[in-house]
């Protein structure tokens, strides 16, 4: 599944966008990358967020960030159920007048992505609905100052938050320089095409490199082999569709790029431990 690329209307003033997400017949959106930082805080309803090939729970109550030009999605549980959320976006940007970037829970956890331990305190809450607020009250320099402040004292408190689990930070969104500008087209790459054949060749070729190189290159820079990203990237986009959609397993498995159903179904219950039918029964 592609990636949309979102554009986010910031404001000038305080470059920080927030709202109130209210969908009443649950949430799910297609998978997207902005280059915006998110932070969002579910106060009724839960669900599952996935971002590149893993997936974290987030109960109600539960708080997730996620970094800038992470490519994710969300799908709350069960499907159709009433979700209320505080959604926070801002830029890097923001956050280099000050050390801030420092505060940054991702960059903390070296994260791509994670979710707070247990459901949010009423001080975190506060915060969370402070810079709300603030955001819905006029276009003031002013108050674009006090809304950075509020988003300051929101990751101080999210700092001193234990996290439940992350998604590892994968080299594009850790540094930036040829390394990243490599790995985020060999990631475009696969997200564009995962029900089609993924080549290594092909891949090393829009990376710059030879195959051999590029296989060493991308177990320096992520830990994992190609053939093993390409697969967890099959299997979270199965997850996503499998919970998100009603069309029958196969189709998910040959849509998802595996065209052995038997194969599929074992990776697919080594990395989430249960099968494909179980998985989505769990979820509805």
């Amino acid at each position: 599944m592609k990636a949309r690329r979102q554009q986010l209307s910031l404001t000038s003033w305080g470059r920080v966008r927030a709202r109130r997400e209210i969908q009443q017949g649950g949430l799910e959106y297609e998978l997207h990358v902005h280059e915006e930082i998110e932070l969002a805080l579910f106060d009724e309803g839960s669900g599952e967020l996935f971002a590149f090939d893993h997936s974290l729970q987030v109960p109600e109550g539960g708080v997730y960030a996620v970094h800038a030009e992470v490519a994710h999605t969300f799908v709350s549980h069960p499907r159709g159920a009433a979700v209320r959320a505080l959604v926070v976006h801002f830029p890097r940007a923001v956050l280099k007048q000050f050390d801030a970037p420092s505060c940054l829970p991702t960059r903390r956890h070296s994260a791509a992505a994670l979710a707070f331990d247990g459901p949010a305190s009423s001080s975190l809450r506060a915060l969370f609905r402070d810079v709300v607020e603030l955001t819905d009250d006029g276009d003031d320099p002013v108050r674009g100052m006090e809304v950075r402040a509020a988003l300051y004292r929101l990751l101080a408190a999210l700092s001193r938050t234990p996290v439940a689990a992350k998604v590892p930070r994968k080299e594009a969104t850790q540094r930036g320089g040829t390394d990243g500008a490599r790995l985020t087209e060999v990631y475009n790459y696969v997200n564009h095409n995962l029900a089609d054949d993924i080549e290594l060749a092909e891949a090393a070729r829009r990376a710059g490199m030879r195959s051999e190189s590029f296989c060493r290159f991308f177990k320096r820079t992520t830990g994992q082999t190609f053939t093993h990203y390409v697969n967890g990237a099959r299997l979270a986009h199965a997850a996503r569709e499998l919970v998100a959609g009603n069309r029958p397993v196969l189709d998910v498995c040959y849509e998802s790029g595996f065209q052995n159903p038997s194969y599929f179904h074992r990776r697919f219950k080594e990395k989430y431990g249960v099968t494909p039918r179980e998985y989505r029964r769990s979820h509805s």
